[in-house]
């Protein structure tokens, strides 16, 4: 005995229907695969380039902090360069006038009584006095004149004498140049 088929037999024309639908099935899930790599790929790529870019973004900012303390940095050191020849500029310069006027009073007063001395920054000096005689006077220019290490030059600018009721007075006054270099040493 035989079987009975209650099936009926699916015929040829839907046996291709059906295999082309499932080639396209599977094409389909290939298509679907592959646009899954593809933006797997591209968010990889992406989340890659932007932990790149942050990264170098961060090595920027730091290397733009290094500049600026390194700007700082040598912002002090030209302030503190500045400073330093100013202060030696003044300090050269810079002398004890106490100290100077102090020793033309001595070199005036052994022969005479000062009544006035002056002294300005570029070491021009004057003095002015009085004395008993014109010998102390040329004694006095002599003086100044034999001490060429601290007078660069002397000069007399007058010299007159007076009579007072104590007697006669000369009355003097010296002018010059003092040699800067030489009166630091006094």
């Amino acid at each position: 005995m035989g079987s009975i088929d209650l099936l009926p037999e699916i015929p040829q024309e839907e046996v291709k229907e059906i295999e082309k639908k499932g080639k396209l099935n599977v094409f389909g899930v290939f298509s679907v695969l592959f646009v899954v790599i593809a933006s797997l790929a591209i968010l990889s790529f992406n989340l890659f380039s932007r932990l790149d870019y942050n990264r170098k973004s961060q090595q920027l900012v730091d290397s733009e902090g290094e500049v600026r303390a390194l700007q700082y940095t040598e912002l002090k050191q030209r302030t503190l360069m500045a400073k330093v020849r100013t202060y030696s500029s003044v300090r050269e310069h810079d002398f004890s006038s106490d100290v100077v006027l102090s020793y033309l009073r001595d070199v005036v007063s052994d022969l005479s009584s000062v009544s006035s001395m002056y002294l300005d920054d570029a070491m021009t000096f004057s003095v002015r006095g009085r004395t008993d005689s014109y010998m102390n006077v040329a004694r006095i220019w002599h003086n100044m004149a034999q001490q060429e290490d601290y007078f660069e030059h002397v000069n007399l600018d007058y010299v007159r004498m007076d009579k007072t009721d104590d007697g006669t007075v000369v009355i003097f006054a010296f002018s010059g140049v003092m040699i800067k270099e030489h009166v630091d040493n006094l």
